[in-house]
């Protein structure tokens, strides 16, 4: 480079700051096209490039550090520097990727596959401990009518405030997922047919009392349909089973005219071993 880091001066587009821009982006396009074009070595390669900055003080790589083109590069100082604030945007980096990983972007719920893996949880805590689990599975009515008239910016602020909603609502135990384009799953543990069913009546009435604005377009108000899979006990379901139970009690929500829950049970276990139970003959004679 044509300047020491040290003589760096902290400033938007420094020369020196854009001729490191220019540096990492040649390094970064050489090391993939070589891994890329060697099916071993991109098969068994992994590398760590560090870039040498000596001398970096916090100022300076405090502002290289927020550089969105600089961000995905790591710096460690080897003169004898103060390590704390590399470790620190270090751990930054690894919490952003842990969370983008883990969520949708656009509502902040948890993704599809994270969803899955939480579900999966569930039904095997509800097996062991046999206890209730439901799983709601909810589609915004009318979707692509609401991108094709209002825009997709439009539609976007529909599903960030649907997401809203659903995290505002839930119990903090409960596991809410955008799975689809339109389409949100919410994970009940514990909850029964009543208690599952009124929560997703008031997520209802609240959305559909939603007025959305949308620059050129008068208001509108957005529905909801839900499919509600309930079961207690039983050790012979999967993520996937379940949730196609779920699917097909949404489909028959919406057929029966939308803007509506359709529950299903779909296990019938009992919660406590049939031999603690007191039967109907038993308790005429105890308390009759």
């Amino acid at each position: 480079m044509g300047r020491h880091p040290t003589e760096m001066s902290v400033g938007n587009n420094t020369p020196e700051i854009e001729e490191l821009k220019a540096e990492m982006t040649r390094l970064g396009e050489r090391l993939g096209s070589a891994m890329h074009t060697d099916a071993q070595r991109s098969s068994c390669f992994r590398s760590a490039l560090v870039r040498i900055l000596p001398g970096l003080g916090e100022a300076e790589f405090e502002f290289i550090a927020q550089d969105p083109e600089l961000r995905s590069w790591i710096t460690v100082p080897l003169d004898g520097g103060d390590l704390y604030p590399h470790l620190v945007h270090l751990q930054k980096r690894l919490e952003e990727l842990s969370y983008k990983t883990d969520h949708d972007m656009l509502t902040g719920l948890l993704n599809r596959r994270a969803f899955e893996r939480f579900l999966e949880q569930e039904l095997n805590r509800a097996k062991r401990q046999r206890t209730r689990l439901a799983l709601a599975v909810l589609d915004v009515d009318d979707f692509k009518i609401i991108n094709d008239t209002y825009g997709h910016l439009c539609g976007d602020q529909v599903l960030a405030t649907l997401g809203r909603i659903i995290d505002d609502s839930t119990r903090a135990y409960d596991t809410a997922a955008r799975i689809g384009g339109e389409e949100f799953a919410i994970i009940l543990p514990g909850s029964g047919p009543l208690k599952s069913r009124a929560l997703l009546e008031r997520l209802l009435n609240i959305f559909r009392c939603t007025e959305f604005h949308c620059e050129g377009y008068p208001s509108f108000n957005v529905t909801f349909s839900v499919g509600l899979a309930y079961l207690r006990g039983g050790d012979h379901f999967t993520p996937k089973n379940v949730l196609e139970i779920a699917d097909k009690a949404l489909y028959t929500a919406k057929g029966k005219g939308k803007n509506t829950v359709e529950m299903v049970k779909i296990a019938v276990e009992e919660l406590y071993p049939k031999a603690t139970m007191v039967h109907s003959d038993e308790k005429r004679f105890l308390f009759g």
